[in-house]
């Protein structure tokens, strides 16, 4: 549950993106999809929206086809997409696909910074969506937890527009960009304000809860969502461009026996979802 003080900030976070001059999106029109409660909204606005726009259509048939979604068979279309994939995992690749359009719109000064956020995201879909798979929970399905890892570091682009603004002194969070050695606590950093970003997009609860918590220490008392996101997180962090957070969690803190992951078999999960990442990568790019 969300304390008293952990409430006031996300307020005043809320409030201090209400104002900014522009905000980091991904794509609202997949926002508004996630954030649909009926099943059948869903699919039909994903359709309408995949169907209009034909570039993004075949960078996720790309993804589709992959053997990352277990080599379905022969997806040739956008309606097949949807019948064997569902529209949650196709909401996720049509996310990944539209990541570019996301981490360079404020400008090309920082764009090293946003390729590494976009490695740093999609490696962390990636192994998200294994942990997910080998540790189903009725909240976290596979496609939900890739999308979470998709957009959980999108308060880095938040602090990057408040710093733009000169509105940074407001929230006190430092940026990346100023060669921050120890990420900044998450009642004052790019964690408080993803998840404020999060409420004020209208995304399930779920997603704010726990991006306001991932970078505090996972433990089996843990979230189940928490937990995914601290592991997929720290699996990350083998990428060698990696973003300069500070040190992740160290292994031993993190409830590995959960994904049936040792601190041994960690690192080599761990390169197997940075090559996963890259395929996709280069796909979606395409």
């Amino acid at each position: 549950m969300t304390t008293e003080p952990a409430a006031d900030a996300l307020a005043r976070a809320g409030q201090e993106i209400a104002h900014l001059s522009s905000l980091p999106v991904m794509d609202g029109r997949l926002l508004k999809i996630i954030g649909e409660p009926e099943v059948g909204s869903q699919y039909e606005q994903l359709s309408a929206l995949l169907y209009a726009d034909p570039a993004l259509a075949a960078r996720v048939l790309k993804v589709a086809n992959s053997a990352f979604f277990g080599g379905a068979g022969a997806i040739d279309s956008i309606k097949r997409a949807l019948e064997v994939l569902g529209t949650a995992a196709v909401t996720g690749i049509a996310m990944a696909a539209s990541l570019d359009g996301t981490v360079s719109q404020l400008g090309t000064t920082h764009m090293g910074f946003f390729e590494q956020l976009r490695q740093h995201s999609l490696i962390t879909a990636v192994a998200a969506r294994q942990l997910a798979l080998r540790h189903p929970t009725e909240t976290w399905t596979p496609d939900a937890a890739f999308v979470l890892g998709l957009i959980h570091d999108l308060g880095w682009l938040v602090q990057l527009q408040l710093k733009s603004d000169s509105q940074v002194p407001t929230v006190g969070a430092p940026t990346a960009l100023d060669r921050l050695v120890q990420p900044p606590p998450p009642e004052a950093g790019h964690a408080l304000l993803g998840a404020a970003l999060f409420s004020h997009w209208g995304l399930p609860v779920e997603f704010a809860r726990v991006v306001l918590n991932h970078h505090q220490a996972a433990h089996d008392r843990s979230t189940s969502g928490h937990q995914l996101l601290a592991v997929a997180d720290r699996c990350a962090h083998f990428h060698s461009d990696r973003l300069p957070e500070g040190e992740p969690a160290a292994a031993s803190d993190l409830p590995l026996h959960q994904f049936r992951l040792t601190q041994e078999s960690l690192p080599q999960f761990a390169i197997e979802m940075v090559s996963e990442a890259l395929l996709i990568s280069a796909l979606v790019r395409k």
